[in-house]
């Protein structure tokens, strides 16, 4: 059986408590520039903890959504439904701002932190799993931590 870890919210998570519990911080906004589309874009900067190991992933506002369009669309719909989720444009900021942004990332952190703690089993959903890489750190019997 493959070792599936408990969601702690930042604020009581603790890298002492092994592998077996993971948390979720999105940390800050960037701006990035597409040479290719010649366009610019934001990207949010998922820091993932599971024990005394770090993952930094970055993800586009649009591959957030599309996670919560696909949640929402499974078993667990109901769940994903009754956690708010940003939405897609304000129009009192221009898109690139830097208090739209962060505004934005601090929902977007807030969103997570509901998903994640309205359900124990939210966090064994394969998509969730993929999506957050939680499979993707090295785990090792708790003793051997």
């Amino acid at each position: 059986m493959k070792n599936i870890p408990l969601y702690f919210p930042p604020s009581q998570f603790s890298p002492r408590f092994g592998t077996q519990f993971f948390t979720i911080e999105i940390t800050q906004c960037r701006i990035v520039y597409d040479k290719e589309k010649k366009q610019k874009f934001a990207v949010y900067q998922f820091t993932i903890k599971r024990g005394r190991q770090t993952k930094t992933v970055f993800y586009r506002y649009s591959e957030i959504r599309q996670f919560h369009e696909y949640l929402c669309s499974t078993s667990l719909g109901q769940v994903a439904n009754y956690v708010p989720f940003p939405a897609k444009t304000w129009t009192i900021y221009p898109k690139l701002d830097e208090t739209f942004l962060d505004d934005r990332r601090q929902q977007i952190e807030q969103y997570f932190q509901k998903l994640l703690s309205s359900s124990r089993v939210m966090s064994q959903i394969p998509c969730v799993r993929r999506f957050l890489c939680i499979d993707s750190f090295i785990v090792k019997p708790w003793y051997l931590e």
